[in-house]
């Protein structure tokens, strides 16, 4: 998994140098927090699937907008997995969170492809239709990894290679499931603590420093 890190990191600050060059000032500014989402989400596709499958992309129905009076409107729009996992939490945040009081809402929604949670509304339907749709892109992957299509592009052993090692034990199903819990899981927890810690040493110099003092040593 470090090894994964490793080259996703150096890729982004391979990157930003040439941004840096090509800039008028030598200069380069990103957003630190969508960065580290970005970074996590990548790698943690990657371990999963044994290759970076993020860059792939498919259609779902999203808002057309943030404002309430839009709420039960939606546009086709082509979007990577990470994207899609985004965009399906905050539709289930707005939608159904007030029914459960709860956010594994996203987890019953993408397990096997259940009617697990009532769909009244459009926006609803919305919701569980781009749930199936997140699912089928997902199976199909699994299917050319068996097939032998595709391989994995991971030094080691990726998450989906030792499931497909034992398949009288897990079903296709059951390996989306996992590989979809394990995702967001590590996504909307890292991302969550790395904006804790962003904020932290921002208004803590102090400790910022203690830390790049160590990490030069």
């Amino acid at each position: 998994m470090m090894e994964v890190l490793k080259g996703i990191v150096e890729s982004y600050i391979d990157e930003w140098s040439k941004e840096i060059e090509a800039s008028s000032d030598k200069s380069h500014n990103i957003d630190i927090t969508q960065i580290f989402e970005r970074i996590f989400a990548r790698d943690l596709i990657t371990i999963s699937f044994g290759e970076n499958i993020n860059d792939d992309k498919f259609d779902i129905l999203m808002r057309a907008s943030k404002n309430e009076a839009d709420k039960d409107k939606f546009v086709e729009t082509k979007v990577s997995i990470h994207e899609a996992l985004h965009e399906i939490n905050d539709q289930l945040v707005a939608n159904f969170l007030p029914k459960m009081i709860h956010p594994v809402g996203i987890l019953c929604f993408l397990m096997s492809g259940k009617n697990l949670l009532p769909s009244i509304l459009y926006r609803d339907r919305v919701t569980k239709d781009n749930c199936h749709r997140i699912r089928a892109v997902l199976l199909a992957y699994v299917h050319k990894r068996k097939s032998g299509e595709v391989k994995s592009q991971v030094k080691g052993t990726d998450l989906l290679t030792l499931f497909l090692k034992s398949p009288e034990i897990f079903t296709d199903d059951f390996i989306v499931d996992e590989l979809l819990d394990f995702f967001l899981a590590g996504v909307l927890t890292t991302n969550f603590a790395s904006r804790t810690m962003l904020s932290y040493f921002s208004k803590n110099p102090e400790g910022l420093a203690k830390v790049r003092s160590e990490f030069a040593a």
